[in-house]
Formats: C-alpha cells, sequence, structure tokens
C-alpha cells in the first residue's frame, strides 16, 4: 500500500474527521509505510501550518525511525506524473496525487491509503482497473 496526504495527516489531528479511520489503518498496517517523497513534503506543511513545529518534528522522527519509507520518485514517474496533470487539467490534477499514482503504476500496486477518493477512483490507470482505497 502507498501512502497519500490525507491520512498521514489526519492520524495526526485529532480534530480530523478521518482520525480514528486513518490512525486505526496505520496501526493495522505493518511498517514501513511507503509514502512517495512529494506526500512527505506535503504532510510536513499541513502539519507545521494546522498543528505546529511539534507535530512536524513527530512525522520527521517517525521517517527517520524506519516506521515510514520514503519512496523517491524515479525519472520515468515525473514523466508520468506530468502526463496524467496534464491528461487530467480540467480536474484538476496535482503533482502530488499524481506521482501517487505514477509510483502507484511502477510499483505494480493497486491500494493506495488516501482520503482523497474524488482523485483516486476518477483516474484510469495501466496497471489496474481500479484502485482500492483506504481506509473506506
Amino acid at each position: 500500500m502507498i501512502w497519500d496526504t490525507g491520512p498521514l495527516y489526519a492520524a495526526f489531528d485529532r480534530d480530523d474527521k478521518h482520525h480514528a479511520a486513518s490512525a486505526a489503518l496505520m496501526l493495522a498496517t505493518a511498517p514501513p509505510l511507503l509514502v512517495p517523497a512529494p506526500v512527505m513534503v506535503e504532510v510536513c506543511y499541513h502539519l507545521q501550518k494546522h498543528l505546529g513545529a511539534r507535530a512536524e518534528i513527530a512525522f520527521l522522527r517517525a521517517v527517520q525511525r524506519g516506521q515510514l519509507r520514503l519512496l523517491a520518485p524515479e525519472p520515468e514517474d515525473f514523466e508520468r506524473a506530468v502526463e496524467l496533470v496534464e491528461q487530467y487539467q480540467g480536474f484538476p490534477l496535482g503533482v502530488v496525487d499524481a506521482h501517487v499514482m505514477a509510483i502507484a503504476e511502477r510499483m505494480n500496486v493497486t491500494q493506495i491509503a488516501s482520503t482523497d477518493h474524488r482523485h483516486f477512483r476518477a483516474v484510469k490507470l495501466r496497471h489496474c482497473d481500479g484502485l482500492t482505497l483506504l481506509p473506506s
């Protein structure tokens, strides 16, 4: 399973409507959680903005401890992400979600941890007929 921003952020924010389901999914998933590097940047931005430096540092420490494994986009992931952003420009599809999808295609992963069901259900990927999105 590849992790998107929503459930990672929600697991930290007790006031987020997805907190309980996201925290439960995180606990139920064997580490390390697979996190594309662009997602890490987006999570850090939201943690710092909404919850402060301590939350961001706690997230970064989880990466340091190996609880999360960063997936660096490869050149073909960037190319595919650009294709997806262009193909779905009227949607619009952002570059972070496009990287999650491109990495999922490359790794042949069909499970995505995301609270953004709108984008992840609408985009058609090459490697599967549809993604399994958790938490549901």
